[in-house]
Order: C-alpha cells, then sequence, then structure tokens
C-alpha cells in the first residue's frame, strides 16, 4: 500500500480508532497513542509492515518463487532511486525484505511445500506416543516415573532428549542422554530457533543414534507435548515444517526396517533422573562449539521478525506520549503486550468503560469538562479541581474505597 495517498492511509486509521472508541467507549477527546495502549494494538503502519513480513518470507521459503525476481529488481530500482521511484517511498514489501533477508541464509527453501515433498502416506499414518495418565502433580519421583513405565518398556533403550532457550541472549541448545550406555550429546542450534523445533530437533537427532548404533528396540522420552504432536499429526497442511515432517519419515521407515522407536511423553522438572540429565546437557548445549547445522522454516523466524517491529513501535509510542497522553504515560510507562481486561476477572461491559474513561483521565470530571469547553470552570462544590487521584491506577486493577474517587 506504499506509495500510497496519506490522505487514503489517514482514512484507514481513522476508521481503526473510530472502531476502537466503539469497543472501548472512551470519549471523542481521548488522544489515539492512548487509545492503541488501552487495546495493545499497534498502528496500522506497522500491521502492513508485518504482513509485508509474512508475506516475503513466504516468497523466500520457496526456490523459484515467479514474484522473487521482481522483488529483487524493484528492490535495485528503489536503491537507485531511478525512474518512478526517483522522489517515492519505499514500499513496505521492500522495506520488509531488506529486514527479512539477513535472514535468509538460515531459512529453509525448497521447489515445492514439505506437505507435499513428504511421502502421502507417512503424513497420514498415525504414530503412537506413550503418555502418562498421571497428573503432574502425581509424578514427583524417578522412582514412580520407573513404576509406569518400567514394566511397558522393560525391553527397550531409554533415550531422554530435551532443548534449552535462553530468552536473554536467545542462545538455544538440545541435549540426548541414554543411560544404558551412558551416551550424551549436546549442541548448539542456530539462535533463531523456537523451543518447539529445538524438542523436534533433539528427537530428531536421538533417531539418528538409534540407527547408527543399532539399537532394534528403543523409547524416547521427551518432555515437550507440542513437539510430540507435531510429529505424531496426522493432518496434511501447508504449514507443516520440514523438520517434523522428516523426523516422523524417519520413525516410519526405521520402523519398516525392523528398528523399533517408540515415543513417549513425560511431564518436565518432575525429578525424573534422565529429563534432569538430559535438560542439563541441553543447557550445556547453548554455549556450545559444537553446533547443528539446521536450516529452520520460516516460521521459525516469524516471531524474531514480529518482536523487532514491535519494538519500534513501542519506541514510537513512547516518543508520542511526549506530545499527546502525556498524563497517561506518566501511569502506563509501556505499551503493553495485551489489554489489561482480558484478565479482568468482572467483565461488565459498563465497567469496563468506566474504568477505561477513568485510566485515560478523559472522563466526567469537572476538570476534563472544562478542558474541552463544556464547563466554565474545572471547580466541584468544595472549590477543588475536581479529578481522579493517580494512586488510583497504581494499584492496577484493584479498585480503593469510594474516597478514592472524590475529587482532589
Amino acid at each position: 500500500m506504499k506509495p500510497c495517498p496519506k490522505q487514503v492511509l489517514a482514512k484507514l486509521d481513522k476508521m481503526q480508532y473510530q472502531a476502537l472508541r466503539i469497543v472501548t467507549g472512551c470519549m471523542r477527546s481521548t488522544p489515539t497513542n492512548v487509545l492503541l495502549a488501552e487495546c495493545a494494538e499497534m498502528a496500522l503502519e506497522y500491521r502492513r509492515k508485518w504482513l509485508a513480513s509474512k508475506f516475503v518470507l513466504k516468497i523466500i521459503a520457496e526456490q523459484e518463487h515467479p514474484i522473487s525476481e521482481l522483488l529483487l529488481e524493484l528492490d535495485s530500482y528503489c536503491q537507485s532511486k531511478r525512474g518512478y521511484w526517483t522522489r517515492r517511498e519505499v514500499p513496505y514489501i521492500i522495506e520488509a525484505l531488506e529486514e527479512v533477508d539477513q535472514h535468509a541464509n538460515n531459512i529453509h527453501a525448497e521447489k515445492i511445500l514439505p506437505c507435499f515433498e513428504i511421502e502421502h502416506v507417512h503424513q497420514i499414518t498415525p504414530i503412537e506416543v506413550a503418555n502418562i495418565n498421571n497428573d503432574r502433580a502425581q509424578i514427583n519421583s524417578n522412582k514412580e516415573f520407573l513404576s509406569i513405565f518400567g514394566p511397558k518398556f522393560e525391553q527397550h533403550t531409554w533415550i531422554f532428549t530435551d532443548g534449552s532457550l535462553d530468552k536473554n541472549q536467545g542462545n538455544v541448545g538440545l541435549g540426548v542422554f541414554i543411560p544404558s550406555i551412558n551416551h550424551k550429546f549436546s549442541a548448539r542450534l542456530p539462535q533463531l530457533t523456537q523451543i518447539c523445533t529445538a524438542e523436534v530437533i533433539a528427537i530428531n537427532k536421538a533417531i539418528t543414534i538409534c540407527l547408527e548404533r543399532n539399537l532394534d528396540k528403543s523409547v524416547i522420552f521427551s518432555d515437550s507435548k507440542s513437539a510430540l504432536q507435531k510429529i505424531s499429526s496426522t493432518e496434511i497442511n501447508k504449514d507443516r515444517d520440514h523438520i517434523s515432517l522428516k523426523t516422523k519419515r524417519m520413525l516410519l521407515e526405521a520402523e519398516a526396517n525392523c528398528c523399533e522407536i517408540k515415543l513417549a511423553w513425560i511431564p518436565g522438572h518432575s525429578n525424573i533422573h534422565g529429563n534432569l540429565v538430559a535438560d542439563t546437557l541441553a543447557n550445556i548445549g547453548r554455549n556450545s562449539e559444537n553446533q547443528v547445522e539446521v536450516e529452520l522454516d520460516k516460521n521459525d523466524v516469524l516471531p524474531t521478525i514480529k518482536q523487532q517491529i514491535q519494538a519500534k513501535w513501542k519506541q514510537e509510542w513512547k516518543l508520542s506520549t511526549n506530545s499527546r497522553g502525556f498524563s497517561y504515560a506518566q501511569i502506563i510507562k509501556e505499551f503493553p503486550s495485551s489489554p489489561w481486561f482480558t484478565l479482568f476477572p468482572y467483565k461488565d461491559r459498563r465497567h469496563l468503560t468506566t474504568i477505561i474513561r477513568m485510566r485515560t483521565g478523559h472522563c466526567l470530571t469537572n476538570k476534563h469538562l472544562h478542558r474541552i469547553g463544556i464547563l466554565t470552570h474545572p471547580y466541584c462544590e468544595c472549590g477543588q479541581k475536581k479529578t481522579l487521584s493517580p494512586s488510583l491506577f497504581n494499584l492496577g486493577a484493584s479498585l480503593q474505597s469510594e474516597a478514592t474517587f472524590r475529587c482532589v
């Protein structure tokens, strides 16, 4: 949508603000940046950047995409400011291309989607995942774990896998532990790897070890339900990632070659010895020099790009509060990640709209009504300016006594 007449984009922005006012019940005098913060919504400018990034990632993830060459050609015109683009703004899609291009080497790209690359029969074949039927709270020792799984997998080689993510530095690691032969493996993964993908790669590595060591019967224990669900899923979907699909194919092909490999879920941090060792190995792997070279799915890169876009938006929002919504920004220091009322225990719209108006400072107090020209003075009967006490908002969702609402 860019380059585009600013008047057209302004109309779309106006529609967004009008919709937010209807949702929140805010007065027309409420600043737009305050409206966005109350609903935890990004401005449309940044939503367009996010949608453009998603579109570009889809193109990069497919080799010989028909739009790829056109994008590169358009990018060269925009960079050199030639012809039509001499005095035009850079399109969102080109901005997204420059942002995504720095991660392009880590993204898995194929001529066809993974769901068409992997055999149909492998995708629809169900894989059983052994599960602890007990509640997590009831599994709090290694002895209880052995009493449940011991009889079922007595003849199997037990393998424990885990993934680990350092949220501060972004380092990712995996760990594989085989108690019977005291085999320990840890390695580092690319920084953009999401924790669920790390768990899937750890299971993939465990399967590889089984095949290399000719382990006829083995069981892989993982504490990641999401990873096991991705591998065992029978759904055929264009969004399925190549790592989980190839891991499932490895399992089925190993079974066809008389190598039985079972999957099992166990609760994490439940004092299960093998799981604790695998977790320690995964933590070590985050800073290991041994790195597993793996091409990531585009969905692993999306969260990082979204965080970068959100960070830029939050910075711009903070700067906007210097001129609009200054009083609100004294209470709400940072742009929220989600609306505060999503966790409110009692969701009556009349009450929520009243609280929202009080939080914004644009409500039926004499001071505000005087500011917008409805009353001739901001004073109440006692002679003081009628406003709201800031202490009301410092307590968050909990409301003080009736005295809090009196004029100060």
